[in-house]
Order: C-alpha cells, then structure tokens, then sequence
C-alpha cells in the first residue's frame, strides 16, 4: 500500500512539473515578440542553467548579461531582436565562424552572417528585425542539429 501511495504522488509531482516546463514553452512558442526573459530560459535550459521549473528569470538575464550574452541593464520583459537573439544563440551553442566572427566575439553583425551562410536564417534577416519564441527555438534547433553533425 506505502509503495501505491508513493508512486501515485511521485507521478503527481511529475506531472505537475513537466507541466510547468510544458506551459513555459507554449508562452514562448506562442509569443509574437520575444523577451529576453524567455531568451534566458531556452539558453537556460539547453545549459543545464536553469531549471525546467525556475521562477527567478531575472537573476539568470542579469548573469547572461555580465557574460555579453544579452546587451547590459537589459529587463526579462524587454523584447529581444534577431541580432541579439542570434548573438546570444551563436555563443551558447558555441558557433565557431568565420574569422570576423570570432575577432568579434560573436557581434550581432557576424553571428546574423554566420547563420545566413548556414543557412539557417534567410538572405533577408536584419539585425534589428523582431524574433518570435517559434523562429528562436527553431534556431536554436537548427545550431543544435549543426553542432551534431559536425
């Protein structure tokens, strides 16, 4: 009976918390403008930073920041461009680049160029263009499945 009532309430707790990573990634995917706030979490979690259920996004931001991830004094609620959002992606997922890209450490101008040429983001893409949560998490699975195949 002891081992009933426990597997009844560890599969309740599971639930419970992959609803809330489930939840997260439906705002994110859903989201017409992404925030670095939800930036963080898909950086986060693809880390190991942050975990699936973790409320304190802002602290994680604020470290990514320090880092040259994401632009200084920036807020979990302010919206993310292509340039940063490619930048920050290129870097976590450790893009190597061209050699511009890498004397720049990763500036948004040559992490965008880097994703042309894998083709990964259209001819078209432009730094200060607004990024949606679906185009980020297809980036970043796109850097993933590069980073595989090489």
């Amino acid at each position: 009976m002891k081992k009933l009532i426990s597997a009844v309430l560890f599969s309740l707790l599971s639930a419970a918390f992959f609803a809330q990573s489930s939840q997260t990634l439906t705002e994110i995917l859903e989201s017409e403008n992404l925030t670095y706030g939800q930036l963080a979490y898909l950086i986060g979690t693809y880390k190991d930073i942050v975990k699936e259920d973790d409320t304190d996004i802002e602290s994680t931001v604020k470290a990514f920041s320090s880092i040259e991830y994401f632009p200084k004094d920036v807020k979990s609620t302010d919206k993310a461009t292509l340039g940063t959002t490619s930048m920050a992606l290129a870097k976590a997922t450790g893009v190597r680049g061209g050699v511009f890209y890498r004397l720049t450490y990763g500036c948004q101008r040559y992490a965008i160029r880097e994703l042309k040429a894998k083709n990964i983001l259209p001819p078209s893409a432009d730094i200060s263009n607004p990024v949606t949560g679906k185009e980020a998490i297809g980036i970043l699975y796109a850097l993933i499945s590069d980073e595989v195949e090489e």
